[in-house]
């Protein structure tokens, strides 16, 4: 049986190299997390770094590029951070229908069938938030974004917090 390819969706560019060091060593210790629960990943940090490493062909060149290999991935991992790069990558695996995990625990919970019960805020309101019980965080979002009526736009200003 073939495993399904994830994709981690994270920021890459920043003000100094130092940040951008960093940001690839997060994205590389979440893949390192991930490969331990058997959950293997594209991590397109790593590729700019070793094909590109002074950054000659451009940001939006890279950027058409991660965002085609995000397409062919079964599901995303959203890695913490501002980038409008990964937020494109992860409206585009919701339109097409895949999972996109808030985090690489909500895609370790998945992968391994834990079930759990969130509740699910907007960022200003938290006393308003619904109970929903999913087996990840994101299908809990998009749960409550189906419940609520709100557009997709909406889904990466949610909240959650676990409750059982």
């Amino acid at each position: 049986m073939i495993k399904p390819i994830g994709y981690i969706a994270a920021p890459y560019r920043a003000d100094t190299e130092a940040e951008v060091a960093a940001n690839i060593m997060r994205a590389q210790e979440a893949e390192d997390l991930l490969a331990s629960h058997g959950i293997q990943v594209m991590v397109p940090h790593t590729q700019s770094l070793l094909l590109d490493p002074c950054n000659e062909r451009g940001d939006d060149w890279w950027l058409a590029y991660t965002r085609a290999m995000a397409k062919r991935s079964q599901f995303l991992v959203r890695l913490e951070g501002q980038s409008e790069g990964a937020d494109e990558e992860v409206r585009d695996a919701m339109l097409d229908g895949r999972l996109v995990f808030d985090g690489v625990q909500d895609c370790i919970d998945c992968m391994a069938g834990t079930d759990g019960l969130y509740e699910v805020f907007e960022v200003d309101t938290p006393e308003d938030a619904i109970r929903i019980s999913a087996p990840t965080v994101t299908q809990a979002k998009q749960r409550y974004l189906t419940a609520t009526k709100q557009s997709h736009d909406s889904f990466m200003s949610l909240r959650t917090r676990r409750v059982g």
